[in-house]
């Protein structure tokens, strides 16, 4: 990834998306067949990003994007939602999806168990406190989990 173009960027994003009430997820700058390849994920802090949402975004930073003249070359810029079963990874992630119901995978057991299911209960930097279908709780170090996705309820 290009730091320097990242640095340049990155600020812009963030204020864009904030005030638009929405949040950034991951952002990738890569090449792309002698382009710039610039890949954001976004979404609303609760969840819940639409189509609109994302091509409003896409075309007010293309339109930032150009007008500033931040990338000399032609690029292509994509905005997308993080999609449902995409991996939860950093305690922001896991902030986002409290009161939501969440599967676990560990590195480590807990309560003599290698993955749980559960309601997110709260989070801070070192643990997820969940409640399970059966009104258990259970704290999850962060550094026992090796995936955690949503658990879809359809």
């Amino acid at each position: 990834m290009d730091e320097m173009l990242v640095q340049k960027i990155a600020p812009l994003i963030e204020d864009l998306i904030q005030g638009f009430g929405l949040v950034l997820i991951e952002l990738n700058i890569h090449a792309l067949g002698g382009k710039t390849g610039i890949e954001l994920f976004i979404d609303k802090p609760k969840g819940g990003i639409t189509i609109d949402d994302c091509a409003q975004i896409n075309r007010k930073l293309g339109d930032l994007i150009d007008q500033q003249n931040l990338i000399e070359n032609s690029y292509v810029l994509e905005v997308s939602s993080p999609g449902l079963d995409r991996p939860l990874k950093t305690v922001k992630d896991f902030f986002r999806m409290m009161g939501r119901n969440v599967r676990f995978f560990l590195a480590q057991s807990v309560e003599n168990k290698m993955e749980h299911v559960g309601l997110i209960k709260s989070v801070n930097d070192d643990r997820v406190l969940i409640e399970t279908k059966s009104a258990q709780e259970v704290i999850i170090p962060m550094a026992f989990i090796n995936k955690a996705r949503l658990e879809i309820n359809f």
